[in-house]
């Protein structure tokens, strides 16, 4: 499956220290073998078309993501700090995944 990355995406993942970084592309590119098989423990529905790539490293890092014209679009990097996901990062996944092109 084809994957497409918000250029904030790319931010987010130079933003990581290596091997976060590492890890973070090795778990997009299960997501680009897998597509919508993909599920738990590293990757969960969130709602509204969107889904939450979790990868396990040195910090809980979380892409959100949906899928878009037969191509994964991540969206959102979040570095994970409590239980649930804050809304404000949720809206601005489906107003980044409702726009990207």
């Amino acid at each position: 499956m084809n994957i497409r990355l918000h250029p904030a995406i790319t931010d987010f993942i130079d933003s990581l220290d290596g091997i976060s970084a590492g890890d973070t592309l090795e778990m997009i590119n299960v997501l680009a073998r897998e597509g919508h098989r993909l599920s738990m423990p590293f990757a969960k529905p969130i709602g509204n078309g969107l889904f939450e790539l979790r990868i396990k490293t040195a910090q809980t890092i979380r892409i959100l993501y949906g899928f878009k014209d037969g191509e994964a679009v991540l969206v959102v990097g979040i570095r994970k700090q409590r239980p649930r996901l804050d809304q404000r990062d949720l809206r601005l996944a489906a107003l980044r995944l409702t726009f990207f092109s």
